[in-house]
C-alpha cells in the first residue's frame, strides 16, 4: 500500500539513482575520486528504498530484504571521506581502502542472526530469550556506532579541507579557494547534524523511549546532505573535465602547420621577420623575468597584453615560427619550473606536497599536473624525484 511516507522515500531514492546515472557517466565518472561519491550516492538510495518498501508495508512479503541495508549505513562516512581525500590527494598514492570497510563487515556479520530468522519471527513473532536480548540490545548499540563514526569521518573530511584551503591559499585560484570553501562548509553542517542527532539518540536511548520520527528525518536528512556533496562534487568533475579539455587544446588547423625556422615568415599575413625576432624575444625576457606562466588562469589574450601585441601575430608567432601550441609553450615553462621545485625541496630535506608543487606551478589541478609533467619528461613527478635521487647516490 502506497503511503504519503513511502511516496516521498521512493521519490527521493528516485532522484538518487539518477544522480548515481550522471556521476557514472564515462567522462565524469573517470575523474579521481567520482566513483567514492558514486557509492555514497548508490548506498543511501538503497537505504532509502528499504525504508519506502518498509513504510508501504511491502515487507510482509519480502521479509529476507528487513534491515539488509544496515552496512550500508557504515559504508557513508568512509566513502565521503575517500572522494574528498582523492581529489585533494597531496601525496600521489592511492589512499589504503581495505581497514575503512572492516566495520561495514563487522555490522554485516553482527546481523547475520537476524537475518537467518525465520519470516514469521521477524514479522512480529517471539524469539527464543538469548537471541531477544540479543537483537534489544544490537540496534540502540548500532545507531550509537554509526553516529560516533560518521562523525568521525565527516570531522576527519572538514579538517583534511581546512588544511587543503589554508595550505595553497597563496597558490590556488580564487575560484578553487571558493569551490573548497563551499564544500568546507556544507560538510561543517553535516558535522553538526550529526552532533545533534547523536545527542538526541543517546538521549532517548537513556530514557528508553524510541521516537519513530527521528529515523525518518535522519535518514532523510543524510539523503540531502550527501546529494548537495554529490552536486558539489559533480562540479568539481566537470570543471576538471573541461580543464583538461584546455590542456589538450590544439590550434585550428590552418594555423596548426609548424615550421622550424623565420625563413617562413613571408607566408604570414600579420607579422614581418623584424617584428617577429623582437616579439620572440621579449617574450622569452618576459618568460624568464615575470613567469607569467604561474597564474593558473592565463590566456592568450593576457600575454598579448603584456607584450602590447596582438593576439593574432603572437599566435602566428607562437603556432609556425616556435613550432608549437599556447599551452604546450605555457605548460612547457610549468614543468621547468616544478622540476626545479622539486629538486629544491629535495635537496633541502624540506616536505612539500605534490599538490602544492601543481598549483604553485601554474596548474589547477594534481591529475593535470601529473599527465603534463609525464607528457614532457616521460615520467611522473614522483618517479622524478625517485631518479634524482638515485642520481645523487
Amino acid at each position: 500500500m502506497l503511503t504519503p511516507l513511502s511516496f516521498i522515500y521512493a521519490l527521493i531514492a528516485t532522484h538518487g539513482w539518477v544522480l548515481a546515472g550522471v556521476l557514472s557517466l564515462g567522462g565524469v565518472g573517470r575523474v579521481p575520486g567520482v566513483r567514492w561519491l558514486l557509492l555514497t550516492v548508490i548506498a543511501i538510495s538503497i537505504i532509502l528504498l528499504e525504508y519506502a518498501a518498509s513504510a508501504s508495508g511491502l515487507f510482509r512479503y519480502w521479509t529476507g530484504y528487513l534491515l539488509l541495508s544496515m552496512p550500508l549505513w557504515f559504508t557513508i562516512g568512509p566513502t565521503i571521506y575517500l572522494f574528498f581525500r582523492r581529489i585533494i590527494d597531496t601525496s600521489g598514492k592511492l589512499p589504503t581502502v581495505i581497514p575503512h570497510l572492516y566495520l561495514p563487515l563487522i555490522i554485516a556479520l553482527a546481523y547475520l542472526p537476524y537475518y537467518l530468522l525465520a519470516p514469521e519471527i521477524k514479522l512480529g513473532g517471539t524469539p527464543g530469550p538469548a537471541m531477544a536480548g540479543y537483537l534489544q540490545a544490537l540496534l540502540p548499540c548500532t545507531y550509537v556506532l554509526y553516529t560516533l563514526q560518521t562523525f568521525s569521518y565527516v570531522y576527519l573530511t572538514v579538517r583534511r579541507l581546512r588544511q587543503h584551503s589554508t595550505a595553497f591559499k597563496s597558490a590556488a585560484s580564487s575560484s578553487e579557494l571558493t569551490y573548497v570553501e563551499d564544500v568546507q562548509l556544507l560538510v561543517k553542517w553535516f558535522c553538526g547534524y550529526l552532533a545533534v542527532e547523536g545527542l538526541v539518540t543517546f538521549s532517548l536511548l537513556i530514557v528508553g523511549h524510541n521516537s519513530p520520527w527521528l529515523s525518518i528525518i535522519s535518514v532523510i536528512a543524510t539523503a540531502l546532505f550527501i546529494y548537495l556533496i554529490a552536486y558539489f562534487g559533480l562540479r568539481a568533475a566537470i570543471r576538471q573535465q573541461a580543464i583538461a579539455l584546455v590542456e589538450h587544446a590544439t590550434p585550428p588547423p590552418e594555423v596548426a602547420r609548424l615550421v622550424t625556422n623565420h625563413a617562413h615568415l613571408n607566408e604570414l599575413s600579420n607579422i614581418s621577420e623584424p617584428e617577429a625576432i623582437r616579439l620572440q624575444t621579449r617574450l622569452e625576457a618576459l618568460m624568464e623575468t615575470e613567469h607569467p606562466y604561474l597564474r593558473d588562469d592565463l590566456r592568450l589574450f593576457d600575454l598579448a597584453s603584456r607584450l602590447d601585441t596582438s593576439t593574432h601575430k603572437l599566435s602566428e608567432l607562437i603556432n609556425r615560427v616556435m613550432a608549437t601550441s599556447f599551452y604546450d609553450l605555457i605548460n612547457r615553462h610549468r614543468v621547468a619550473a616544478a622540476k626545479q621545485r622539486l629538486n629544491q625541496f629535495r635537496q633541502s630535506n624540506q616536505r612539500e606536497t605534490i599538490l602544492a608543487i601543481a598549483l604553485e606551478t601554474g596548474f589547477k589541478s594534481q591529475s593535470s599536473f601529473y599527465r603534463i609533467f609525464k607528457k614532457h619528461t616521460g615520467m611522473t613527478p614522483v618517479q622524478y624525484i625517485h631518479e634524482q635521487d638515485r642520481e645523487v647516490v
